[in-house]
């Protein structure tokens, strides 16, 4: 009986210490669980904030974006604007640079003397100076009248002796051509001619020999060879076409046939004067 009894004893005493352990163990999972609650929710608070604080800075960034965003349209619209302004202001004061060239196409004939002597007059009336192509003459009123070109300050250039294309036949020709012609530019002004016209341009389908040899003839006798884009004998089309270049180099034709020769210069200036930023002027050293 007393085993009985000291059995059960101890059975009990097992029993009260394992459920102690289980408490205590409870105990300890319920303390573990409440400080991982409080940890957690102390870390979900602090990312709360993190976010708010987040979410602002973002907002701030957005703010800045689209400030600096319309900053930079304003900035483009204004840099365009001076583009625009700047290009009108170039084109209004960019200069455009008209010679006004003369070929006097016969210069033995009385009438052809007196256009240009008119002519001569209506550039002395509007303070111009020209250029004026002559070629060969043996008379004395011709020679006159070239000289009276230079010493009025006029540029004097040359054109072949003849004024045909014969020249062209070969470069000895046009050499012969051109001593003859360099000649009697001397005898004239006392010195050496510095600007010379193919007749029919530089670009002419006449001639035999090849036009870049003869060009390089005139470069070795020290003359350069003045080509032209408009050509003058109609008022209309020379004030029409005068826009369409930077640099328009007009040639007008001195010829006894055309009556009306010196009144059509004389609108030509007009028109020429009447657009801004335009100079009329001679071909000299500073053209090339």
């Amino acid at each position: 009986m007393n085993i009985d009894t000291e059995q059960k004893r101890k059975r009990r005493k097992r029993v009260q210490s394992i459920k102690r352990m289980i408490i205590a163990l409870l105990a300890v999972w319920m303390i573990v669980m409440l400080s991982l609650s409080v940890f957690l929710l102390v870390r979900v608070n602090n990312l709360q904030k993190q976010i708010n604080t987040a979410n602002e800075r973002i907002e701030k960034v957005s703010g800045l974006q689209d400030d600096l965003s319309g900053k930079i349209d304003t900035l483009e619209e204004a840099m365009e604007e001076s583009a625009v302004s700047d290009a009108v202001e170039e084109t209004e004061t960019e200069k455009h640079n008209v010679y006004l060239t003369f070929d006097i196409t016969d210069p033995e004939d009385e009438d052809t003397i007196k256009q240009t002597e008119d002519l001569l007059s209506l550039l002395d009336k509007n303070d111009l100076k020209a250029t004026f192509f002559v070629k060969g003459t043996e008379d004395e009123e011709s020679l006159s009248l070239y000289k009276k070109i230079a010493m009025k300050g006029h540029t004097l250039g040359i054109t072949s002796y003849s004024g045909g294309y014969e020249i062209y036949t070969s470069s000895d020709s046009f050499t012969a051509d051109l001593s003859r012609m360099n000649k009697l530019y001397s005898e004239v002004t006392g010195s050496k001619p510095k600007y010379y016209r193919f007749p029919g341009g530089s670009k002419n389908k006449v001639a035999n020999e090849n036009m870049e040899k003869l060009q390089e003839i005139l470069e070795e006798n020290g003359l350069t060879f003045v080509d032209y884009n408009i050509y003058g004998n109609d008022i209309e089309n020379t004030l029409e076409s005068v826009v369409k270049y930077k640099t328009s180099v007009i040639r007008i034709d001195i010829d006894r046939e055309e009556e009306n020769l010196v009144s059509e210069v004389s609108d030509i200036i007009t028109g020429l004067k009447e657009k801004k930023d335009t100079d009329i002027l001679p071909i000299t050293e500073d053209t090339y």
